[in-house]
C-alpha cells in the first residue's frame, strides 16, 4: 500500500513540475490525513528552499518536525533532515552553517539505511535526496 495519496503526490507535481504554490496550498487544504499533510508541506518546503524563502522554510520545516514526533515516520523526518542540510549549505547562496550541514546529512546517513519504503516511488525519491545532500 503506497505510503501516500494521490492527492499528496498532486502537490508534489505542482511544486516540481508547475512551480505552482497557491495550487498546491490549496490541495494541501483538502488533506485530512496526517501523513498526507506532513508530504505536502515537506514539498511546499522544498518551493521555499529553492526561492530561498528562507523564513517560511524554516517555520514550515520546525512545523512538520513537531507534528512527526507524533507520526514518528522515518521517510518524513529524512525530509525534513535533507531540506535542513541543504539549507545549511547555502542552497544557491553562501553556506549558511557547515556544522550544522554536518550533523543533518550525518542524520541522513544514519536514518536513509532504515526508512520502511512503502511503494517504489518512495525509494526513488529518497535515494534522489539522500545522494543530491
Amino acid at each position: 500500500m503506497p505510503r501516500f495519496s494521490v492527492k499528496a503526490k498532486k502537490i508534489f507535481d505542482e511544486i516540481w513540475y508547475n512551480t505552482d504554490l497557491k495550487n498546491a496550498k490549496s490541495l494541501l487544504e483538502e488533506l485530512t490525513d496526517p501523513l498526507d499533510i506532513a508530504f505536502g508541506k515537506i514539498s511546499i518546503s522544498g518551493y521555499f528552499l529553492g526561492f530561498q524563502l528562507v523564513d517560511e522554510l524554516l517555520e514550515l520545516l520546525s512545523e512538520i518536525e513537531n507534528e512527526n514526533k507524533r507520526l514518528k515516520d522515518q521517510f518524513i523526518q529524512l525530509n525534513c533532515d535533507t531540506l535542513y542540510c541543504l539549507y545549511y549549505t547555502g542552497w544557491n547562496s553562501p553556506v549558511v552553517s557547515k556544522e550544522h550541514a554536518e550533523k543533518y546529512l550525518n542524520n541522513i546517513e544514519q536514518s536513509y539505511q532504515n526508512i520502511d519504503y512503502k511503494d517504489d516511488w518512495d525509494k526513488y525519491y529518497c535515494y534522489g535526496w539522500y545522494y543530491y545532500a
